[in-house]
């Protein structure tokens, strides 16, 4: 009976997920895989080139999906993959579920000019953070529910949630942090014209977003300083 059942997620409920979702973006042949596996075989598709580690949602692959739903398919394929290894002794419970997703994609990640400071995210790193929070709460409420692949498949099926992608930029920019709809490297910087830039990340702080601890240093340049034999690590 489904008062009875336990509040947990089983490596059965994960897969139905993880194969869904597959399916739906037309990755056949690695459904067709993660469907035929079991709890104890779900390993051997991990690890190394090639692997089912490897695999990246998006049209450049040839999968069928719209643009701005990549980033919500790529957080549910990691984490319902993350499910199925950690679930491969037996179900778990909701903490060890959103333990096992990891929390790298939980930081807004975006450019930044090591001179002049400048920062700035894209369509896609806010509509990845904004992914990886949902999935989260949709993990944790369904197995709350005793329906974890029900809140699941319900959040991959609703449609994009503007608001909060609306909200997370509004917070951004409150940070200091522009947002940009185009893809692709920040150079040279909007702010100073320079090639200074790299790979950035900040993590949320209540009603902000404040750098993480291990980006490089800024180097923010004196008036009328020029860019010399400086080059970014990145």
């Amino acid at each position: 009976m489904l008062w009875s059942k336990p509040k947990t997620i089983s490596f059965a409920e994960a897969q139905r997920v993880l194969v869904t979702v597959l399916r739906d973006v037309r990755c056949n042949d690695w459904a067709n895989k993660v469907s035929a596996a079991s709890a104890n075989s779900f390993r051997s598709l991990l690890g190394g080139m090639g692997s089912f580690n490897d695999v990246v949602i998006c049209r450049a692959n040839h999968h069928e999906l719209a643009t701005d739903r990549e980033p919500l398919a790529n957080e549910l394929v990691d984490c319902m993959r993350s499910v199925c290894y950690a679930t491969r002794d037996g179900a778990i419970a909701a903490d060890a579920a959103i333990a096992s997703c990891g929390t790298i994609s939980l930081v807004l990640t975006g450019w930044r000019c090591l001179v002049c400071g400048h920062g700035q995210i894209s369509s896609r790193g806010a509509r990845s953070f904004v992914g990886a929070v949902e999935v989260r709460k949709a993990l944790r409420d369904g197995i709350n529910q005793r329906a974890p692949s029900d809140a699941l498949l319900a959040l991959w099926r609703e449609p994009e949630n503007f608001l909060a992608v609306r909200v997370l930029v509004d917070m951004a920019r409150t940070s200091g942090i522009q947002y940009s709809e185009g893809e692709g490297w920040m150079r040279p910087c909007p702010g100073c014209g320079g090639n200074n830039t790299c790979v950035y990340r900040w993590k949320r702080d209540h009603d902000e977003f404040v750098p993480t601890a291990d980006n490089l240093p800024l180097r923010i340049a004196k008036r009328g300083e020029e860019e010399d034999s400086f080059t970014s690590a990145c």
